[in-house]
């Protein structure tokens, strides 16, 4: 499991993304994917703000 915090701005645009909990196989590939989300701005009083979002990635191990 990668938990991964993104500073998300007041356009729905990622500033900043950071692994908050490592699995070190799978960091760059949750990093990837958490950057290339889109989102649509958190709202206070009706007016565009900046937030952060958790993103939790979870890979399983194959069945073999």
């Amino acid at each position: 499991v990668v938990v991964i915090e993104l500073a998300v701005g007041p356009d729905g645009g990622i500033g900043r993304a950071r692994v908050v909990q490592s699995s070190p196989a799978f960091d760059a590939a949750a990093l990837q994917a958490a950057q290339a989300m889109g989102f649509r701005p958190a709202r206070v009083h009706g007016r565009p703000s900046p937030s952060l979002v958790y993103v939790v990635a979870a890979f399983r191990q194959p069945i073999t």
